[in-house]
């Protein structure tokens, strides 16, 4: 009988708990940092299935260092995850099938180093949608939320954060939990734009007995 179908976010918060956290507290004792799964990907999301398991799905987390912390110890915390994390997280193996990481998957190790998805990640450099930008260090523009995706903006809000020792993701996810109301009325007023350029054709195809189109 196959095993029930474990989210990733579930997996990702084992991942940190029985395995990053320990490693980090015993070879880099004093280290501040912050982790979470946040970004791309249906786990994020929490739309995650079976199906999602064949690309970038499973045992996945980030470690948020500052910019002098990271330029000092992430190809360190890097090697110290291949040698150190355990084989299995939640049931999953924490080792991946190859270094690509759009299209490998979880597959057990017998020995050796592991290809892990513990990814080191510069605070300063906090990315939304291709873009380094962090709230915490510069203003928001009305421009900034006009060009920031919605899609980007509900994935930072829907992933998850299980340690923020840095102090800086919660500051970041509320001043981007919401547009500020002028900018949410804009938004909403250029999709009915968008309606309105398209909704006669509904009935203009009904016109014509074209219910297949209409619908």
């Amino acid at each position: 009988m196959p095993s029930p179908f474990i989210k990733g976010l579930t997996i990702s918060e084992a991942l940190y708990t029985e395995g990053v956290k320990p490693v980090l507290a015993k070879h880099f004792p004093g280290l501040r940092y912050s982790a979470a799964r946040l970004g791309r990907g249906s786990d994020t999301l929490g739309y995650d299935t079976p199906l999602s398991a064949d690309h970038f799905w499973g045992p996945i987390l980030e470690i948020y260092l500052s910019a002098e912390d990271y330029a000092r110890y992430a190809e360190e915390i890097n090697q110290a995850m291949r040698r150190y994390l355990p084989r299995e997280v939640a049931g999953v193996p924490t080792n991946f099938s190859s270094a690509d990481h759009g299209n490998s998957r979880p597959e057990y190790l017998e020995s050796g180093e592991s290809e892990h998805r513990v990814l080191c990640v510069n605070i300063d450099n906090f990315v939304i949608s291709h873009r380094a930008f962090n709230p915490n260090r510069e203003a928001i523009t009305t421009l900034d939320w006009l060009t920031f995706p919605q899609q980007s903006l509900r994935l930072i809000q829907a992933g998850r954060i299980f340690h923020d020792g840095l102090g800086e993701l919660e500051p970041i996810r509320r001043a981007l939990q919401y547009y500020p109301d002028d900018i949410w009325y804009y938004l909403l007023s250029a999709q009915w734009e968008r309606f309105g350029q398209e909704s006669q054709f509904m009935g203009r195809c009904g016109e014509v007995g074209d219910e297949l189109g209409a619908r």
